[in-house]
Parts: structure tokens; sequence; C-alpha cells
């Protein structure tokens, strides 16, 4: 159902969102800070274990000079192996502010396909590389159980360990590490170091059929200097020897068409060779080959990877194919008649591998060269659009439309449509020159758009041939100022020009109208609709012709917020830089920064920024320079601020001092900062208000200064400066103190071990007399009191009831709180988790030859599982292994015999029960394979896998809940292309629930395990959607919803009337613009993602 409606009023002050930091401490403590919310009383810290939540609060802070939070249980137990995200919400009594920006801490998983290759007297350790990883430590024992001696730490996914002795058995393991923490140990992998390489067996072996030919290829194998190729007409019969070679493939000739042949391959060097690799079949069919796929390349979005590669002769369709390691085993995608596919549903932060195969009627290629990618939860860059190049002599000069999301561009030139590209450079603008051309030639251009997360595809290739005529630029400094229904657009002349045209556009990439040509550098176009957004172009010409655009300029007419010049802008020298600062100013989002070199000289675009700082580089040591700010926002810009002048002197700036803190005392404030480069005194400054003057207190030589002499009671900001012979920096940040002449209690900071127990420990609070300790089987609470400690030089508890019994299965959270004489209670601690693994779900066992393979459902919080058989359901139950996946093959079983087996999940705190037993019988008759199965969503849910060799039927389920129960919804006939649509699920009254799919293949007298589980998650509805009121706005927030990628917002003017469309956001916050000011209005989020939309929040009501 729908919430309670929630109403604003316009006037009432809101409290702003703190703007939270962080900084991990020498002991691996996470440190939020803050800076002071006008208003607040205190602050509600929040964290959790995925990022947007669901948040649990951990902590409140007291509003003080100086906001900050450690959060020490992030390092305690297993939690210094989690990541955590973190918002703050500033409160008082009447009012809660919403989230802060979240803070990620985001510690990597511990490495995993650890792999080690004995040498003589060395061991060389390979293992997958971990998201989030920038670098990885090496341990080395000679004992399983032993100590592991640090070996040292590497940026790469390999380290060889030297000096070892031979004939020795050694044990290592990996650590995953980044500037957050540390991952816990990967499982141990032993190695005896012989004095000879051993050299594993090829992987990867494909076949590829021609007439009467079968071309083999393999993955590469570390030492091998050749290899060699052996063929049989039987999988277990005589293997021939074909040939040898040093490269990774071989093709076979004069095979008889329509025989079934299987295909093994050896590495080998001078020591010796591997084991045969896996055989592989393939039926020479006498038809054409068709080639690998080639220039693959993915493009990464949110929870998406965008692949796209080149056309194959002979090919009709494609097959994509997805990895999450470069060897690991590739599942199938989907197919495609394109050269593009979309996979969704990936996890955002982990990387993939993709590979392409080529196929039609007769057969497939082998697999393309696999690509990596990182999915990061960021939008996917567009290629540019409209590329332009313009010829000059022995130059070309390129031009393209803006990208969003993009904040570099690569160009890249060729001499002939499809040959190779080179790089030419980049350039944050969206214009750039090629020089050094040959004239008469004709040049193909393409560019890539950027950012930090990634790049584009190429845009469509743009041919030009230099013609050896003078090119004329693009105009530059294009300003536009609007009046009523009037914009007047001014520019920098530009050389060789006689006149010039501007363009206009109601959207950036629309179609640029002509409004008129003038032989000035202004314009001023009329008519124009107050309230309406334009785009603005220039182009300059002469008789020979005409320049490109220039870049698009927008303005809104009419009703703007007049936004005043900066102020107080000050520069500072620096060895060919000048850093300039200035005053933050009212309305304004960003700043742009201008430079000459005479005061009424043409001032030159810098750059951008949303701070009231910017360093310019490449400046020209002993010229003087003349500076310029202008404020702007989405409206428009002001005019220009005072120039100040500076003299490039080769001096090294000095920076402005940081992490400025201080403690207020009896009419006295103590200031600390981080010591400063190149600074040999320090001056400390104070006001009474942020935007005061601030009055000079002292200089000093150390990082400390104590102010005396302050009123109690009074708010108080201070500045710092740092200083040398040659000059000053600028100020630091401000930072406010009250002096309250007050000491307040602190709130405990606890840690746990376990010895008999859960032992938690703390560190004494001053002023506290005891402790109590409070403990609770959810996160967060309710607690139930459960002890009090006195106070002593080292506090703990010691909860021996948390193994006892039933109780040593159970998860407990605690939280300790300090008492004073008086018995005033004050905030509660971090919160100590003991989280305790649940029982492993969804066990089954498919039988093999003397084997049994168990899988299972991960559970949270496990690190490892144990698993346990039985010839008797009801007997006793023998471990036989243990593994950090999930899933084991247990062997040396006997065929014909029943076997029971059970799983237990285990980690630091504890372990499970057991799971219930699954029988199994071994048998040497082969089993079916699981499905592999991908979906569409598409009116319905269309599921689709590959056939399953022996199966002969699939039975397809669904639950409503991950990990089932599942409900058999059909039964699918084998057949060339399996699959099923359930409309179902996109029935009325289905349309916004979430379903989890599961195939299993059958035949007569077998059923495989289940594949697999795909799901379909369609979002909940956005609940504390907020409206704030503006002029002729309303601004809309909401919480994040888990698993959307996109919000849509509806209005209306009554509650329970039509909902207009108002736009859509990737983010949680959309202002809507051209309301009627005293015009109640009624809003509605829906959540959406590729699976289908949310219903519609609650409407919230709001008045301008």
């Amino acid at each position: 159902r729908y919430s309670a409606s929630v109403s604003v009023t316009v006037g009432l002050a809101t409290l702003s969102a703190p703007n939270v930091t962080k900084f991990i401490d020498s002991d691996g403590g996470l440190n939020l800070t803050w800076t002071q919310i006008a208003g607040a009383a205190h602050y509600e810290v929040k964290r959790s274990e995925t990022p947007g939540g669901p948040y649990t609060s951990i902590g409140i802070v007291q509003n003080g000079s100086y906001m900050g939070y450690l959060d020490v249980d992030s390092i305690n137990g297993d939690n210094q192996y989690k990541s955590y995200y973190y918002v703050v919400t500033a409160v008082n009594g009447s009012a809660t502010s919403v989230v802060s920006n979240e803070i990620a801490l985001i510690r990597p998983g511990a490495p995993t396909n650890v792999q080690v290759v004995a040498g003589d007297t060395t061991a060389t350790v390979t293992w997958n590389s971990v998201t989030h990883a920038t670098y990885y430590g090496v341990y080395i024992a000679t004992s399983v159980n032993g100590t592991y001696q640090f070996v040292g730490n590497t940026t790469s996914t390999t380290k060889t360990i030297t000096e070892l002795v031979n004939g020795t058995t050694y044990y290592v393991k990996v650590i995953a590490a980044n500037n957050d923490g540390s991952s816990s140990y990967s499982a141990s992998v032993s190695v005896t170091v012989s004095g000879q390489i051993i050299i594993s067996a090829p992987t990867n072996v494909q076949v590829v059929a021609g007439d009467t030919t079968a071309t083999v290829t393999w993955a590469s194998v570390t030492h091998a200097t050749y290899y060699g190729v052996y063929i049989a007409t039987s999988a277990n019969g005589t293997y021939q020897f074909v040939g040898n070679t040093t490269s990774t493939t071989k093709t076979i000739t004069e095979l008889v068409n329509g025989t079934t042949y299987y295909v093994k391959v050896i590495a080998s060097n001078e020591n010796g060779s591997s084991s045969y690799s896996a055989s592989v079949s393939v039926t020479v069919s006498g038809q054409i080959i068709i080639s690998a796929p080639t220039n693959v390349q993915v493009v990464a979005g949110d929870t998406t990877a965008t692949v796209t590669w080149n056309s194959v002769t002979h090919a009709t369709y494609y097959g994509v194919y997805i990895a999450t390691s470069v060897n690991g085993t590739y599942q199938f995608v989907g197919n495609t008649t394109s050269t593009t596919k979309t996979i969704t549903e990936l996890v955002n932060g982990t990387t993939y591998y993709v590979k392409v195969i080529a196929s039609n009627e007769n057969g497939s290629s082998s697999y393309s060269a696999s690509v990596s990618v990182t999915v990061s939860g960021q939008i996917i860059i567009s290629a540019p659009t409209n590329v332009q190049v313009v010829a000059g002599d022995t130059t070309a000069t390129v031009t393209w439309a803006s990208v969003t999301h993009a904040t570099y561009y690569g160009v890249y030139i060729a001499t002939s449509v499809n040959g190779t590209y080179q790089f030419v450079g980049n350039t944050t603008s969206t214009t750039k020159t090629i020089t050094q051309l040959v004239n008469g030639t004709t040049y193909y251009v393409k560019v890539i758009a950027s950012n930090e997360n990634g790049s584009s595809s190429y845009s469509a290739s743009v041919s030009v041939t230099v013609s050896g005529q003078i090119i004329i630029s693009a105009p530059t400094n294009v300003q536009v100022v609007a009046g009523d229904t009037t914009a007047t657009v001014t520019w920098a002349s530009v050389t060789h020009a006689t006149y010039y045209g501007v363009y206009i556009a109601t959207s950036v990439n629309g179609t640029y109208q002509f409004v008129g040509n003038t032989t000035s550098t202004t314009k001023t176009i009329t008519e124009l609709v107050n309230g309406t957004t334009y785009y603005i172009k220039v182009v300059a010409s002469n008789e020979e012709g005409s320049g490109s655009y220039s870049a698009s300029v927008s303005i809104t007419v009419g009703g703007q917020i007049i936004i005043s010049a900066p102020t107080n802008v000050q520069v500072v020298a620096g060895d060919t830089t000048a850093t300039v600062t200035w005053n933050s100013v009212t309305h304004a989002t960003y700043y742009g920064v201008y430079i000459a070199t005479s005061v009424n000289g043409t001032y030159q675009f810098v750059g951008s920024t949303t701070s009231t700082t910017k360093t310019i580089t490449e400046l020209v040591n002993g010229t003087t320079y003349y500076v310029k700010v202008i404020a702007a926002n989405n409206d428009g810009s002001s005019s220009y601020s005072a120039s100040v002048s500076i003299t490039v002197g080769g001096q090294i700036i000095i920076s402005a001092p940081t992490n400025v803190q201080v403690v207020a005392g009896d009419t006295t404030a103590t200031v600390t900062w981080a010591s400063v480069a190149h600074a040999t005194y320090y001056g400390v400054y104070i006001a009474t208000s942020v935007n005061g003057t601030y009055q000079f207190v002292g200089n000093t030589t150390s990082t400390t200064k104590t102010i005396t002499e302050l009123v109690n009671g009074t708010t108080y900001y201070v500045k710092v400066i740092a200083s040398n012979e040659n000059g000053s920096s600028s100020y630091s940040a401000s930072v406010s103190v009250t002096i309250s002449g007050q000491v307040a209690l602190l709130a405990p900071h606890i840690a746990k071990m376990e010895d008999g127990g859960i032992y938690l420990s703390w560190d004494q609070v001053a002023g506290a007399t005891q402790y109590e300790v409070k403990r609770s089987e959810t996160p967060g609470g309710p607690y139930t009191s459960i002890a009090i400690v006195q106070d002593e030089p080292w506090p703990g508890y010691l909860d021996a009831e948390a193994t006892s019994g039933a109780n040593k299965y159970k998860s407990y959270y605690y939280v300790v709180i300090a008492l004073n004489a008086s018995g005033t209670v004050v905030i509660s601690s971090n919160e100590i988790a003991l989280n305790r693994p649940s029982t492993p779900t969804n066990v089954q066992v498919v039988a093999g030859d003397k084997t049994a393979t168990v899988t299972w459902n991960s559970v949270a919080h496990a690190t490892y599982y144990q698993i346990y058989i039985s010839t008797s359901e009801n007997g006793t139950y023998k471990y036989v292994g243990f593994t950090t996946s999930t899933a084991k093959t247990i062997t040396q079983l006997v065929n014909g015999t029943k076997y029971y087996i059970q799983v237990v999940a285990v980690n630091d705190n504890g372990y499970s029960r057991s799971s219930s037993s699954v029988s199994v019988t071994a048998s040497s008759q082969v089993t079916l394979s699981a499905p592999q199965i991908a979906k569409t969503v598409d009116g319905g849910v269309y599921l689709s896998w590959s056939q399953v060799a022996g199966a002969t039927q699939y039975e397809v389920k669904r639950s409503e809940t991950p990990g089932g129960p599942y409900t058999s919804i059909a039964i699918v006939q084998d057949g060339a292309w399996p699959g099923y649509l359930d409309t179902e699920a996109a029935s009325a009254e289905n349309m916004y629930k979430s379903y989890y799919y599961v195939v299993t293949a059958l035949n007569g007298s077998a059923t495989s395990v289940s594949s697999n589980e795909i799901a379909v998650v369609r979002p909940s509805a956005p609940a504390n959607v907020q409206v704030v009121a503006g002029d002729k706005t309303a601004t809309v927030t909401w919480d994040s919803v888990a698993n959307a990628n996109g919000y849509a917002i509806y209005i209306s003017t009554s509650e329970n009337g039509s909902y207009q469309y108002a736009g859509n956001t990737t983010g949680t916050t959309k202002t809507i613009t051209q309301l009627a000011n005293g015009t109640t209005y009624y809003i509605q989020v829906v959540a959406g993602n590729d699976d289908g939309s949310s219903r519609s929040s609650e409407s919230v009501s709001v008045t301008l």
C-alpha cells in the first residue's frame, strides 16, 4: 500500500546534509569527519555492508568543534576484512537532514585460484586479480598450519619466491590489500621445490573443422617452449603424433570429411613435457572455416557490459560468452545477428572476461581473444557524434559534439578507412588540431570519449583530404547574456575571418537554426521564450569557406537569479604555476578561470572547477599574468571578477595547511594541523563568523598553537597560513569551535576476541565509573542488558553464555555504554557483531565414477565449509575435507554404494548446524550436466540455454525468493535452441514481483542438478520521498532503491488526478522546473531497471 502522504511548507529552515570525508588511522580504523551543520544538535552515523543501504545506526555524535567518528568495530575480528558504506545525518529537536554523501570503505576479497610452480630453489606464485586490490602480499611456511613469513608485496598477480631449498615442501598464502585494508588469507597452496620447472598441461584447447582439416588452438603455457599435437578417432583410442609447433595453433590436414576426431595437446621444454590436455572432439565437415571475431571491445555500464566486434565473413550470427577469470569457464550469454551485445545483471566492481564466436548453419569459429572489463556502476560513455574535420595546410582540425559524462577525448588517425588508427593525443575540449600531415593525402579520423572509469567505443570514421588551405578556427570564448526574450552572444575575434554566423537550438545535440551573420563579434538574438534553455554555436567564415562550429554555450532566457562576480581573488605564484583562490559565491555551482598577459588583453579560458581554487600550469617563469574568475550555474554566469596580477617566479608554492583541528578548553582553543612541505613557520587567524574578518593571533614554527582569552559559549572560526622566506600559502579551510569549558564523556570503542566465549574489551572512558554491556540477536538492537562492569585499567567482559548449548549457533550483537557516579548514560559504543553462519541450503549431489560432487548455496558470513559423509542417514558422519567455495568433489567412493552427505558452514566466530543430509549412489554412468541459462526481458521473461548432451526434456522452475523453494512451471522438449517465455511474469498482478528461475535437464533415467539461478529483480517503490519548494521549482529526494538503475518522476495538481511524466534520473534527487508559485503539486516517484519498474511511491505534496 502507499505510505502516508508527506507535506512540506516552504519557509521553514531545513538542516543541510553533512559533507563527509574519511581517513584510515595507523591501526587501520576508519575515521569519518565532517564540518558543523548550522542548527544541528547532534549527528547520527549509520553503516551498511552494501552500497546504498539499508543503513544501521552505529553512533550519535554531539555537535561540537570537531565533527568526527572513529569506527573501531571496522577492524575487529572478521570485520577487518569487510567492506562498509557510511552516511551521516544532522539532527536537532525538530528536523533531520537528508543523508550525507556515502563514504565507502572497500576492502578486497581474498585472492582465489592461487597456483604455485616450482623451479630451481624458486617458487612462482600466481593468482586471480582481485577487484579493488591495489597490491598483494605473499606469505610462506614449511607446514600448512605453521607460521607464515612475509615474502613481499607486489602490484601484479604473480610473485617469484627465491632462495628456497630444493626437496622441501612449502605452503603459500596470498593477501589482497588497498588503502582501506587487507583481505583474509587465501587458501594455502603447497609446492615441493624440486629443481625442475613443472609445465602445466595446455588448457582452453579448441578445434575448428575445415574441408579435410582441423585447426587446433590453446592457451599459452608458462615455461613451455614448444607443443605437440596428437589425434585419435575415438576418445579413449590411440593418439597419433601430428607434429610440434612453437606457437599456440596447429592445423591438421588430410583428414576425412564426416569423421569425428579427438585431439590432445602436450606442452614441453628441454626439461620434459606436461601431461596431456583434456581431449576435444571435432567432426570434419568439409565446410569453410569461419574466422574468430576480431577487434572485440567492451564498455562497462551500471551492472552491464556492451560488447562490439568486427563483422566476420560467412557468419550469420554470433554467440557471446563471459567468465570471471581469463582462463575460467566461459558461460553462454546469448546469440545475436548484429555485431553488438549488451550483457546485463553483472556485479559492479567485478572484472569479467568476454569472448565471441562467429557461426552459421555449418558450424562455428574458435573463440575470439578474451577482452576484460571491470563493471564499475558507471553510466556507459557514448561514442562521440557529429565528428567533423576541416583541412588546413598540413593540418586537420577535428571537432565533435560533447559527450555526457566524458572528461576527456582521444583522437586517432589512419590513411585508410579500415587501416590501423594511430593515437594522436588527448584533449579535454571538443576540438583537436592534428599537425605534420601531408598535403594531398586523404586521412580517416576517429574519436573516443573517456573518463576515469573507462572509454567509449570509437566514433564513426570521418575522412578529410589535406588541401594546403589555411583553416579558419572555430570561435572561442563564446559567452551569452540573457535578457527579456533576448540573448546577447559575444566571442573572441578569429584570425582570417571576415564575418560570423550565429546558430541556436533548444537541445545541446539538437538541430541548430541559422540566426544571422555579422561582421562584429557580438549578436543579439530576439523573440526568444522566457524560461526556455537555448544552446548557441558560432561559425567564423571568409570568402574561401567556413570554420567548424564553436563549442555550444547554453543560456536560459528570463527570470534568472543574478550571480555576483567572485571577490577576494588571490593568486600565489609557483614554479611555472599560479594557484588562484576566491570567496564562494551564492547560487554558483561552478567557476571559470581566465588568464591574460596584459590587463586589457584577451583572457583565455583555463578551465572550470566546482571548488574555490584552481591551479594554472605550464606558465613561463618571470612573466606577469592577469587572472579573472567568473561564477556560474545552470542559469548563466556572472560578470568577470576584478583582474589580479601575478609574476611567476619559479618558486615552489607552499600549500595551505590541512587537517586543521581545534580543541576547546576553558577560555582557550588549541589548534593543530599537518606539517606543510617547505614551510618554516605558520600564522594563526581567528574570527567570530565564517566569512568575517580574521584577526592575526600569532606565528609559530611548530604545528600547534593555543589561543587564550576567549569567551566561553562563543563560536570561533580558525584559519592557518603556512609561510617561508619566499612567501605564504593561501588560508586553510576554516574550522569552527565553541568554547564551552566542559568535558563530555565519550562513547566506549569496543573490540572482541574469542576465548572460551566472547570476550569484549574497551579502553577506559574519562569520567566513567561503570559500563553496561548489552546484547541483541539482531543488528542494531533492541539490546538487553547482560552485565555491569566496574571501571578499571583494562575493562572487559566474557560472555560464556554465547558458546553454550544452542547458543553456539546464534549470532549476537553487542554494545557498551559508559555510566558515571550519578548514573548518567552517554551514547552507545560501536556495535560488535558475532556473526555465525546459518545452515547451508540447497545441497545437491551429482554422482560420478567413484566420486560425488556436492554443491550448495553460499552462506552469509561463512569463510569456508566442512563436508561430512556417512553410509547411513542416521549413522556416524566422517569429515572428508573443507573448501572456501560452494562445491566439493569427494573421491575414492565405491560404485553402487549409497552415501549420505552433510555440509557445515564455518567462520572465525563459530559454525552452523549441519545441513539436511543428501543421498547419492556413486556410479560409473554418465550424468547430465546442468544447463547454463540466460535471460532477456521483453513482454515477459525469456529464458534460453544451450542443449545438454543426453537430455530429452528440460524442467523450468520458478520461485519468488532467491534460492527457492522452486515450483515447476513448464516442461520444454529438447531442440536446437531450447528456451521458455514466461508471459505470466508480465501480467498485471505479477509485473511488480521479482522471480528466480532454474532449469534442470531430464532424460528417461537421470535428472541434472539445477542450473545457475536467473534473477528477474524488480525494484520496490521508492520510500522517504521528500520535496523542498523553490522559486517555480520543486526539488524531490528519496531513498536509494536496491536494484534500481533509474527513477521516473511524475507530477499532478491533485492527489488522485492524472500524473504527468516530469523527467528521469539515475540519482536520488530531481529538480522540477517551470512550476507555478502558489500552486500545490503532488509528486510520485517510480524506480526502474532492465527487469521492469516498481509501483509508484506514495504521493508527496508541496506548495510553491
